[in-house]
């Protein structure tokens, strides 16, 4: 569902959308794009200056009865012949007279801007109702760069009604201003999209840890940013992974990375590492000799991959040898008669060996 903007909105949260670029029907020679004298007034996007009510002409997702349409933008009012300047760094890929965007004294100016927001997504900003466009297709603009000026407009009741129509659509550039005129796909609250990814704010990451391990990058960071969390595990603890809200972050490693949109409070789990055991040596076979005798040691804990090892003794003599496997099985065939001894080993990961043992009588 859109969520509309409502007219009564503080004055201190509303913004202005002004943009910037050449005259689309100028020489090669045209001067250099002028910017907005008072570039503040024009910027952060969202300072739309406060002049108390009636801003704005026409929220956005407004019944239009007269285009029976929504109307797919917001209006700005503001006297004829004010400069309008690009929100942001973008390239027109747009500009135009024509009549949507006019009256009935004639057609009136709109130009498409693609930008990019904090996150590096790009968006497409129509601003409509200008003269004088200082643009043209495939221009590259600045931030504060001005692209026209609010155009003298009548409404149909022929009532003065200079305003800025500014639209933004996430999916493509559109000159469509209501549905009455046609899709409103990608078109979303220019207020609200704005705000949430183009603002400039600080983000607060707090990270903590559990008994086992530390944590490092916590700290403040303005949204766009890359923040990248360290955990570090004790000896003898093991990572288990970033939580938030008590849910674990799937995919989060302990050199954790992410875009920073709000703040976040994460903390790191840690798992004390379970040690290398061994269960038990199983040797079974025959037990006569020259027939296969099989070995197979149970380990649980530690950390893989493991080795394992094999050894066959008589009389302390090596008679077979395995090392090293990863497999923790093994066959040898006994030469003689006798009392032998089997003995298994395996070591882990991290070079923590373990053992077991077993006599085993064979006969001839």
């Amino acid at each position: 569902m859109t969520k509309m903007i409502k007219s009564n909105m503080p004055g201190k949260r509303l913004i202005t959308f002004f943009a910037v670029i050449a005259l689309i029907f100028c020489s090669a020679s045209r001067p250099a794009p002028a910017k907005a004298e008072n570039f503040e007034y024009f910027t952060p996007i969202y300072n739309f200056p406060d002049t108390g009510s009636g801003q704005y002409q026409c929220v956005f997702n407004t019944y239009l009865p007269e285009w029976q349409g929504f109307h797919l933008a917001i209006d700005m009012k503001r006297p004829a012949g004010t400069l309008v300047a690009s929100v942001l760094d973008g390239s027109v890929v747009g500009c135009g007279y024509m009549q949507s965007f006019g009256d009935k004294n004639g057609p009136g100016g709109a130009v498409i801007i693609a930008h990019q927001n904090k996150y590096g997504e790009t968006f497409y900003a129509l601003y409509g109702h200008l003269k004088e466009l200082e643009v043209s297709n495939g221009d590259t603009v600045a931030k504060g760069q001005i692209i026209g000026k609010i155009m003298e407009l009548e409404n149909n009741y022929g009532v003065s009604n200079p305003h800025l129509h500014f639209g933004i659509n996430t999916q493509k550039a559109s000159f469509v201003g209501n549905t009455g005129e046609g899709s409103a796909d990608g078109f979303v609250d220019p207020y609200i999209y704005l705000e949430q990814t183009c603002k400039t704010f600080l983000c607060t990451v707090t990270t903590s840890a559990q008994a086992g391990g530390t944590v490092s990058a916590s700290g403040t960071y303005e949204n766009g940013e890359t923040a990248t969390l360290i955990a570090a595990p004790n000896k003898g603890y093991l990572f288990d992974g970033w939580y938030e809200n008590d849910e674990k972050i799937e995919g989060a490693d302990a050199n954790y990375s992410f875009i920073v949109k709000s703040d976040r409070t994460l903390e790191a789990r840690f798992t004390p590492e379970p040690v290398l055991t061994v269960k038990g040596l199983s040797v079974y076979g025959p037990m006569t000799s020259g027939d296969p005798l099989y070995a197979n040691i149970f380990v649980s804990g530690g950390t893989a991959p493991y080795k394992y090892a094999f050894y066959l003794l008589k009389d302390g003599e090596i008679v077979y040898k395995n090392y090293p496997s990863q497999n923790p099985y093994f066959t040898c065939y006994p030469p003689e008669a006798g009392t032998y001894t089997a003995i298994a080993y395996c070591i882990d990961k991290k070079g923590t060996k373990v053992s077991e043992r077993q006599t085993v009588t064979i006969r001839a």
